[in-house]
């Protein structure tokens, strides 16, 4: 798998906390670099996982500490965000 080009970048505010936001993937991406700036933030492919923060099946994504990098040959559409915290604000990375 190759990584080309630059990346597209995306800050995604997680306005209020366990609230759920979608970014949509760009088509052809097969890397995504996420971050979280403020505040450790819940990641999901698929709707309805990360706002409850008890009972969801999601990933941390943890402040102030190494970028999570994915990459594989086919991506979903949507990531969902969500974070314990008003004001996180998750960088976004997507590469083709």
């Amino acid at each position: 798998m190759s990584f080309t080009g630059n990346p597209q970048t995306f800050n995604v505010v997680c306005t209020a906390k366990n609230t759920e936001y979608a970014l949509a993937v760009p088509t052809g991406t097969n890397k995504i670099v996420l971050q979280a700036r403020t505040a450790d933030c819940r990641r999901a492919w698929e709707k309805g996982r990360v706002a409850d923060a008890t009972a969801g099946t999601y990933q941390t994504i943890k402040a102030a500490v190494a970028p999570l990098t994915i990459a594989q040959s086919v991506m979903p559409s949507t990531i969902y965000f969500a974070s314990g915290t008003d004001g996180a604000v998750v960088e976004v990375e997507c590469w083709s």
